[in-house]
């Protein structure tokens, strides 16, 4: 074949391609973030209104009660809906200082105020928690967009955003009344926060200012989940770590950023002893109290090791005893999961030891495909102790649609090889991720924990999507040298 003929070929070959990429980029072009939040919106509240309709009369008895709680999605609304009920005797008493001393969690101290205000006009239903439920959903949107734009670009943004807002076990989720939206917002703005440090050089108030709203924010996740405290601790300190080496790279002082990261480690390092005076945390497992003897006996073999009676440790013995004592923490949460959904059918590796550092390594493969790949394929089709056969099948479905973000996400991190605050989300999503698949041993608590783990990995998977249809290198939001 002659040269121009193959010139042809190859031009009606690529011509599809560029005719997808076009359309893709256009499309893009003419989507408005405030066009997209106001669909957003109109959906959640749209399906809102369907589910408790459908629970008033009795459409769908099997997923949605009268009062729209849907029990195989959300059976903790139960209780909270209990409590908030109670809330709402103290504050139409006045009792406010009562209000605010009850150890309630303090997502169902904020429900409690929805209920007050809308419970005359719709009841003790989930409409009664719409709107703040409808701030939350929103919330949660805004700062996955926000955190889009400064790690990638709005494009980016607005195809991560899109996804978010129509997953559809998160839509429903959004309708209930849970600490997972809270949790959310105050995780991501913290995410946002940390992740402008790489991005932004501050003005010493603006980093001030923005240290002070990350440490309410960590209050607020060592309230609603604490036993992942240290974790969201641990990224703060990455965080100020990459600041470092971002500082190195560009050879200049960032006073801003690095008074900000110092008194936001500080401030969060001080959490528990200047929050706690005032509110303790949630419970982990909020169905159940802390006290064991309340428990139901264990199903697994008691193969906690004895304590070490040893009286006289070497260095690396202290630090081995020390190292071990973390794992077992992990062990004794992951032992109280098989407690408290031991008749549950969707459980993996239930009696597990995880006591040492040994076990733990051990059990690491699995545990990290229990994160990135849990529910398998084999339970996607079965009859679900709670959410039936259609629970299982849109499992099956959203875990299908994350094994292909998750591919995605390499050519995403990929994309931003070069970019501090992409490996910083990564790092944060592969390792909260992770510790779930170790912990969690029950599929529905952990699909609902890792939501916001998810989210940040959509932000990758949305990079590499654009990057492979757009056929060209990203360019960076390029606010790593703008002052506010």
């Amino acid at each position: 074949m002659s040269r121009a003929g193959r010139q042809v070929l190859t031009a009606a070959r690529e011509k599809p391609l560029s005719s997808l990429r076009k359309r893709f980029t256009d499309a893009l072009a003419r989507l408005r973030f405030r066009h997209l939040l106001a669909a957003a919106a109109a959906t959640q509240i749209l399906l809102c209104l369907l589910i408790n309709l459908s629970g008033r009369f009795n459409l769908l008895p099997n997923l949605f009660d009268a009062n729209g709680i849907s029990s195989p999605l959300a059976f903790d609304s139960f209780y909270y809906r209990r409590k908030s009920i109670e809330l709402v005797a103290y504050l139409a008493r006045g009792n406010f200082s009562d209000w605010f001393n009850a150890p309630f969690p303090i997502h169902v101290k904020l429900y409690s105020l929805s209920f007050a205000v809308m419970s005359p006009l719709s009841g003790f239903t989930m409409l009664s928690v719409e709107p703040l439920n409808l701030f939350y959903y929103l919330s949660i949107l805004i700062l996955l967009f926000k955190l889009g734009e400064e790690t990638f670009d709005r494009p980016t943004a607005l195809v991560a955003t899109a996804i978010v807002a129509l997953w559809p076990s998160f839509l429903l989720h959004t309708t209930q009344l849970l600490r997972d939206p809270l949790f959310i917002v105050v995780t991501l703005a913290l995410v946002l926060i940390v992740a402008r440090w790489l991005t932004r050089a501050h003005s010493l108030r603006r980093g001030l200012l923005e240290a002070l709203a990350g440490a309410a924010c960590g209050a607020v996740v060592w309230l609603t989940r604490y036993n992942i405290w240290i974790m969201i601790v641990g990224f703060a300190l990455l965080g100020a770590i990459f600041l470092i080496l971002r500082q190195r790279r560009e050879r200049r002082w960032l006073v801003g950023n690095m008074a900000g990261a110092l008194l936001l480690l500080s401030l969060m390092g001080g959490t528990p002893a200047i929050v706690g005076v005032f509110l303790a945390p949630d419970s982990f497992i909020s169905e159940y109290p802390m006290e064991e003897e309340r428990l139901p006996p264990s199903p697994c073999p008691d193969d906690a090791p004895a304590p070490s009676r040893a009286t006289q440790l070497s260095a690396a013995e202290r630090l081995k005893a020390k190292a071990d004592g973390a794992v077992a923490r992990l062990g004794a949460m992951r032992r109280r999961f098989a407690v408290i959904y031991q008749n549950a059918g969707s459980n993996i590796d239930a009696c597990v030891p995880l006591w040492s550092v040994a076990d733990m390594l051990r059990y690491l493969p699995r545990g990290i495909a229990n994160g990135f790949f849990a529910p398998y394929p084999n339970m996607w089709m079965g009859t679900g102790a709670s959410v039936g056969s259609s629970g299982r099948i849109l499992s099956g479905v959203e875990m299908l649609a994350m094994y292909l973000i998750e591919m995605l996400a390499l050519p995403g991190l990929w994309e931003g090889r070069k970019r501090l605050p992409v490996w910083l989300l990564a790092l944060f999503a592969a390792t909260g991720i992770i510790a779930l698949g170790l912990v969690v041993i029950n599929v529905a608590v952990m699909f609902r924990m890792r939501y916001v783990f998810w989210m940040l990995l959509i932000l990758l998977g949305a990079a590499g999507l654009r990057r492979i249809i757009s056929g060209r290198r990203q360019q960076p939001s390029g606010r790593a040298t703008d002052y506010d």
